[in-house]
């Protein structure tokens, strides 16, 4: 019984000897790197992962049947006269026969509105799509299509 309790003296001693050993001299933790978390100070935000969400808006598809590839497509708005007036920055070039624009709730059921479907960018006119308004609430979606034979 004396070997068993020599020997967990000399354990417990080794023991009390390492922790006041690392309580001297914390620069042997440092050097490993600490393990444990970093605690953030109150009153101080937590970093966000996620970046803030755009508002909530509409969506305006044209889908093209036939399309040639390099075939390029504008947005315009009619007038009270009647006349047609391409839209500022809804004009692109069709992916797959698809375009889309997202559209602002201050937008929401305005018109009319058409789009136009042209071989290129100063192109020839393929097609215009029937007048229609932009949706008119939140994750509305608007799909205009145009067949060309």
């Amino acid at each position: 019984m004396n070997k068993q309790k020599a020997a967990l003296y000399t354990l417990l001693s080794g023991f009390m000897l390492l922790c006041l050993s690392l309580l001297v001299n914390p620069s042997s933790i440092e050097a490993q790197g600490n393990p444990l978390p970093t605690a953030t100070p109150l009153g101080t935000p937590a970093p966000t992962a996620v970046p803030p969400l755009l508002p909530v808006g509409g969506t305006l598809i044209l889908q093209v049947y036939n399309a040639p590839p390099d075939a390029w497509t504008v947005v315009q708005w009619q007038d009270a006269n009647g006349g047609w007036h391409d839209v500022t920055g809804w004009q692109s070039q069709l992916t797959e026969g698809y375009v889309g624009w997202w559209v602002a709730p201050e937008n929401y059921g305005t018109g009319p509105f058409r789009w136009l479907l042209l071989t290129a960018v100063e192109g020839e006119q393929l097609g215009a799509s029937d007048s229609f308004y932009l949706p008119g609430y939140a994750k509305d979606v608007v799909l205009i299509e145009i067949k060309l034979d």
